[in-house]
């Protein structure tokens, strides 16, 4: 797992979060949402060293408006498949973790 594009990935979910927060109480909400905000402090901290999933994103993913935001759903995608231990090259392609 690479730490530091997750850190750097997790900047970008970040900004996103707080661009979006300001336009949508969901979005707001969801900035909140305590396992995001430990993913995004430890992401930012470089202390995440195994992929993980986020509990509870069904219910952020399709019962509430965060989709909406383009950016922020693709920063969103970009840092969930990087903190599930796949990867994301420099061109955009996207690499299945290796067992």
């Amino acid at each position: 797992m690479d730490k530091l594009k997750l850190k750097t990935f997790a900047l970008v979910l970040e900004s996103e979060l707080s661009s979006a927060a300001a336009q949508s109480k969901e979005v707001a909400a969801f900035a909140e949402y305590e396992p995001l905000v430990t993913a995004i402090g430890r992401a930012k901290a470089e202390e995440i060293t195994e992929p993980y999933e986020l509990p509870g994103m069904r219910y952020w993913l399709f019962e509430t408006n965060i989709s909406d935001y383009k950016s922020l759903d693709e920063a969103l995608a970009r840092f969930r498949l990087l903190l599930s231990g796949w990867d994301i090259t420099a061109d955009g392609k996207i690499v299945p973790p290796v067992h």
